[in-house]
Order: C-alpha cells, then sequence, then structure tokens
C-alpha cells in the first residue's frame, strides 16, 4: 500500500491491469508509462509478487534448505523488522536489496522518517484490514476469527451458509478500500 501511494500509482491502474491483463510486470510498466507514471521495474515486481501471494517463492528456491515458513519469517525479520544497521549483515537482506533495489530505498526511508517503526507501521496496517474483514464477517452473523494473516471460519450452525466465494469477495472489497489487490488462497482443513 505504502509503495502505491509513494509511486502515485492509481489503484484502478492496479486494479484493471490485474483483472484484464496477464498481469506481468512489463504489462503494468507499459500502462503506466501510457499514463506518464514511471515506476522502477522491480517496485512493480514487489508489488505484484506481494499481490499474488508469490513474493516468497524467490528466496524460498534461493534458500531452499528452509521451508517457506522460516523463509517467510527470516526475510520479514532481517529486512522488515531489523535495525537499519543490522540489516546489511543478514543474507536475505542481502539478497532482498539485490532482487528489489529501489523497494529498500524506500523501506530505509520510513525506517529513517519513522525512527524504525516500520514494523508497527506494517502491523497496524494488517491489524486494521482484519479488524474490518472480521467486522464485515460478524455483522452478517459468522463465526470466524483471524490468525495472523488467514480468516478461520468455524465449523459451526452460523456459518452453514458461507461459502469460500462470498469470504473471498468480503476479503478483496476490504483489501480494496485501500488501493490493495490482493490474491486470496483458500484452505479446507478437517
Amino acid at each position: 500500500h505504502y509503495l502505491v501511494k509513494y509511486y502515485s500509482i492509481p489503484s484502478n491502474i492496479i486494479r484493471e491491469a490485474k483483472a484484464q491483463y496477464h498481469y506481468d510486470v512489463e504489462v503494468v510498466s507499459n500502462i503506466l508509462k501510457h499514463n506518464e507514471i514511471d515506476v522502477p521495474l522491480d517496485v512493480l515486481e514487489y508489488i505484484i509478487k506481494t499481490q499474488r501471494g508469490t513474493f516468497y517463492d524467490d528466496f524460498v528456491s534461493e534458500f531452499g534448505d528452509m521451508e517457506r515458513s522460516e523463509v517467510k519469517k527470516r526475510v520479514f525479520a532481517q529486512v522488515f523488522y531489523s535495525h537499519i544497521t543490522d540489516s546489511y549483515v543478514s543474507k536475505f537482506c542481502k539478497s532482498f536489496i539485490r532482487k528489489y533495489p529501489n523497494v529498500w530505498k524506500v523501506i530505509r526511508a520510513m525506517k529513517v522518517s519513522t525512527d524504525d517503526k516500520l514494523p508497527h507501521t506494517m502491523m497496524k496496517a494488517e491489524s486494521l484490514l482484519f479488524r474490518l474483514i472480521l467486522k464485515e464477517c460478524w455483522s452478517r452473523g459468522y463465526r470466524v476469527v483471524n490468525l495472523h494473516d488467514a480468516l478461520v471460519v468455524f465449523d459451526v450452525e452460523a456459518n452453514e451458509c458461507v461459502t469460500v466465494a462470498e469470504l473471498t469477495t468480503i476479503i478483496e472489497q476490504v483489501y480494496h478500500r485501500f488501493g490493495l489487490f490482493p490474491s486470496v488462497k483458500v484452505e479446507l482443513g478437517a
């Protein structure tokens, strides 16, 4: 969200590109250039990969001896949550900087300008999104809770009419209000 605002990317362009095109970096870049908006390719790649839910895939490939969940924890801790001086010693941070140099510049600027409170800013944003999602679900009588960045739907009578499509729509609509267009993944459990 911050990168979209930082580079003044109109949310309708991201939405249209995701909905109507193959939604790759070159397509979005060309659409933005047509609208006289210059955004570095690594920034677009970062935005697209995070919205697709594929951001960590490159890191998992690079650090193949680790599970995805561990890679995700390390990237978050060593790129987004670390102090600026600590970041350069981390292999995860070095990899991030190599892949996304312009995103890193924005992260560094945010860390400096917010007195290194970027992690708090990120957690507050995620918390707001999920509070709004939960509020919408609860207003419909659904019995759900969030667990980090996931929505848990209980197997109870109140949720008999809940559909995957409806939950996906609720989640997407809340994110869209903030100019975000995530890929929503549903996992059915026992």
